[in-house]
């Protein structure tokens, strides 16, 4: 993260939070600024952080999903609890408890690697994120069973 200094003074400060990721260029402008938005840092947390609850939720319910299908369904419900469905019409107050302006897993079978499944997270944060418009895809492998 750059340290700025401001000419003839004695004030520095951070400016901006950009990962050490190089955005991708596009030939659409809008793609290419999404793109720089997403590579920032505090887009970059608020969706890790979401990740991380999803991947501690499997771990401490491991063997309690019976098929694939109920994981990925509970996992959909969980994160529905933060997703504000009308961000632009919400108060401060919803937009903070409800981050997400849209959320999805998805959970698939892995067919060499029995009792693992790959998980997909898409999340688009809204709150405090400089009018981001774009989703993040998260790749996990979860824990179906319980290992000896």
């Amino acid at each position: 993260m750059p340290l700025i200094h401001r000419k003839n003074s004695d004030f520095a400060a951070f400016i901006g939070a950009q990962s050490l990721q190089k955005p991708a260029e596009y030939y659409d402008p809008d793609a290419t600024a999404n793109a720089q938005l997403a590579a920032r840092l505090p887009y970059l947390f608020a969706c890790c952080r979401f990740a991380h609850y999803l991947k501690c939720i499997v771990r401490d319910k491991i063997g309690s999903f019976r098929e694939r299908s109920d994981m990925e369904v509970w996992l959909n419900n969980w994160i529905m609890n933060y997703v504000d469905g009308d961000p632009a019409n919400s108060s401060q107050e919803t937009k903070a408890r409800k981050p997400l302006a849209a959320a999805e897993v998805q959970v698939q079978e892995i067919e060499d690697a029995p009792g693992y499944y790959a998980a997909k997270f898409f999340l688009r944060p809204h709150y405090q994120l400089e009018g981001l418009t774009v989703s993040l895809r998260l790749v996990s492998k979860l824990p179906s069973l319980k290992q000896s």
